[in-house]
């Protein structure tokens, strides 16, 4: 199937009611600097508004200044709102996310999620840099960086033992077991993606696994959840995985969601929700290992 409209030019965009029966995407937008209205959408085969770039190679400029402005999204086969790959600086405002998830698996109703590329590493010793809490790692893919690592232990997605995220080296085991690796790096980010005054309600999963309300997923980071609320999902009203530094504020509410109000993966760092969020029930993942005082250097494998 095919999208029923695909934005890939700068411009503001103005639709009424949408019934993208027969289609995957009813909204598909891959272009900076966008401004989309829309009444409702409904019966897409995947997702109702999906900004989206696809895999971008590391080292591209983001694309950014986006604004949404679809008021309903409803019976989806997947995402209801979504924000896909190396976006910077992404709004969706007011929108009303209902029942969608009705044939795929993993669906969410407003999600932020970003990608990696597999890089190939061999691990050896480095200088600590400050013990306990600071190592000096050199990444290896063809930007070479010199990056701040923050000691902090998370289990990781994909069998991988450790991964990037930001500025950010997680470690999950101990490196001294390392002799060579692959890890997935973040290469298209999403990252100031702003949920703002939305309303995610009876979001559906097709396996039962997922069906959350609101998801920080993926390594995002710097996102927001400001005013919305999330009710009555199959899922969690959010769940936080492999994100960084989001924040849920505005007094936003989680209420009446099946599996909880609000999770956070032992891989979700620097997840902040404001005094004044309502929820009922709360779990935050805890690593699987401990924290290592190891520093390495990454080098080519």
């Amino acid at each position: 199937m095919a999208n029923l409209y695909n934005i890939t030019a700068p411009g503001t965009y103005r639709y009424g009611v949408i019934d993208a029966t027969g289609y995957d995407d009813a909204i598909n937008i891959a272009s900076s600097d966008v401004t989309v209205y829309a009444t409702s959408i409904s019966n897409a085969g995947n997702v109702g508004v999906n900004v989206t770039n696809g895999q971008a190679v590391t080292g591209a400029t983001p694309k950014g200044n986006v604004h949404i402005y679809v008021d309903l999204v409803k019976n989806c086969g997947f995402h209801g709102y979504q924000c896909n790959g190396m976006w910077k600086d992404v709004w969706f405002h007011n929108g009303h996310s209902v029942a969608n998830g009705v044939g795929i698996k993993g669906s969410h109703g407003f999600t932020s999620y970003s990608g990696a590329d597999q890089f190939d590493w061999t691990i050896v010793p480095w200088e600590v840099v400050t013990p306990d809490t600071e190592w000096r790692v050199e990444l290896t893919d063809e930007n070479k960086a010199v990056i701040r690592v923050i000691d902090r232990a998370v289990r990781v997605l994909d069998n991988s033992e450790w991964f990037l995220s930001g500025d950010y080296l997680h470690i999950t085991t101990d490196p001294t077991s390392f002799t060579g690796s692959q890890c997935n790096a973040p290469t298209h980010q999403c990252t100031n993606v702003n949920f703002v005054d939305c309303v995610s309600e009876g979001t559906l999963d097709a396996d039962g696994l997922e069906g959350h309300g609101f998801a920080f997923d993926g390594w995002s980071r710097d996102c927001i959840i400001d005013g919305c609320r999330s009710i009555n999902n199959v899922g969690y009203g959010l769940s936080a995985l492999g994100s960084m530094n989001c924040r849920v504020k505005g007094g936003s509410v989680f209420s009446g969601n099946t599996k909880g109000d609000i999770w956070l993966g032992a891989n979700a760092v620097d997840i902040t929700l404001d005094p004044d969020t309502v929820y009922t029930n709360y779990t935050k993942q805890t690593a699987v290992y401990p924290k290592t005082d190891t520093p390495f250097l990454m080098v080519p494998g």
